[in-house]
């Protein structure tokens, strides 16, 4: 095994602590939710930009949970 890289050659990348992920590992389909929260997230922090990530995320999620 080559010594010093990320990549041992055989088509796969490796990360911290010697885990493997395929190079051609699919993504799954994003769920209603993630959906919901890529949109809401950008939009909470553009209305309200002093927000930390952690607060905006929070009122994101409050609002998917009065959306349903």
């Amino acid at each position: 095994m080559p010594k010093g890289g990320n990549n041992c050659g055989c088509g796969c990348e490796t990360q911290n602590g010697g885990k493997k992920i395929a190079a051609s590992k699919k993504s799954r389909k994003l769920s209603e939710y993630n959906k919901f929260m890529k949109t809401e997230l950008q939009k909470v922090k553009k209305e309200n930009p002093k927000l930390t990530h952690q607060q905006a995320f929070k009122k994101a999620a409050s609002n998917w949970n009065s959306k349903k």
